[in-house]
């Protein structure tokens, strides 16, 4: 009996453990070569964040540090965060080592996510996917968020499934926190909390007074989540004056720092877009930047978040 259940274990989690192991040998090897990142102003960026956060106890009621980094506050202060803790709890080279083993774990993670929603054959298939993905295996090796972001949410999956499966609203309040997490390390993952909202929902096991009840308990947690992330890591503190002057030369500098077409493209757009003598917004202007970058206005907030800062 006891040799059956030992089989059955080392059939079900021992390649898991292969693709872990695939996973962290692929990220190593192009660890140690000589590849440019195409992330890699992205990863100055997230540096110079995580190193004032790290440096500043006051960072809270900071103008200048807020002056500084709203814009990847709003995109990504989570991850921020996890960066300054990593250099507080070790130093800045233990960043990489940690995101290679987050993102090994994940392709670990999502063989166990697969091998219990669907059969063992897709579980596998997806885990060395995910392990040899190019854009997985860049982005694990360089400072930028998806890396951290994709771990936590597929933890809040497994809690999830978890939850689901022994109907224990502990581990979905976990889950729900995890979410939130999720959305605070990567601002483009906000569509998962709603996600997560409906899926509690649906699964739910129970009667459906049960089932509203979770549901809603679920929807408060990712509520009063998203809210402590708005207030904490996208509200600077009162007064933060930010005219266009301003955002016209955050807009130049970082075209400067970088080749990056996208960035190039939101310099020429103030430059379009404002007048900064008097503070007007040609909305001509303004719409067809928004209809050139429909994609990056939709997910990416710092346009709308720097022209906000104009109008008010």
């Amino acid at each position: 009996m006891n040799s059956h259940i030992s089989q059955r274990l080392l059939r079900t989690y021992l390649p898991a453990l292969l693709i872990f192991f695939l996973a962290w040998g692929v990220r190593s090897l192009y660890l140690h070569t000589d590849a440019t990142s195409p992330v890699e102003f992205d990863s100055r960026i997230y540096l110079s964040l995580a190193r004032d956060i790290a440096s500043t106890p006051d960072w809270r009621e900071n103008i200048e540090f807020w002056q500084r980094h709203r814009v990847m506050l709003q995109l990504s202060g989570g991850y921020g965060f996890f960066l300054a803790g990593v250099i507080k709890l070790f130093d800045e080279e233990a960043i990489i080592p940690t995101q290679m083993l987050l993102s090994a774990i994940s392709s670990a993670l999502i063989y166990t996510i697969t091998h219990t929603l669907h059969s063992r054959r897709a579980a596998i298939i997806a885990g060395i996917l995910f392990a040899l993905h190019p854009m997985f295996v860049i982005h694990a090796d360089v400072l930028h968020s998806e890396t951290v972001a994709i771990f936590a949410m597929l933890c809040s999956i497994g809690l999830f499934l978890l939850g689901i499966k022994k109907s224990n609203y502990a581990f979905i309040t976990a889950a729900a926190l995890l979410a939130t997490v999720t959305y605070a390390l990567r601002v483009s993952m906000l569509p998962y909390l709603p996600i997560f909202i409906i899926a509690v929902f649906l699964s739910w096991r129970g009667t459906f007074k049960q089932r509203i009840l979770v549901t809603l308990l679920t929807t408060l947690v990712v509520s009063v989540g998203y809210v402590a992330n708005i207030v904490l890591l996208r509200t600077p503190p009162p007064p933060l004056e930010f005219n266009s002057n301003q955002a016209l030369e955050i807009a130049q500098s970082a075209a400067k720092l970088s080749h990056h077409p996208l960035l190039q493209g939101w310099a020429a757009d103030f430059r379009d877009a404002y007048e900064p003598d008097n503070y007007l917004l040609d909305w001509q202007h303004m719409l067809r930047s928004i209809s050139n970058n429909l994609f990056y206005s939709v997910w990416y907030p710092d346009k709308h978040t720097l022209i906000s800062w104009v109008l008010n």
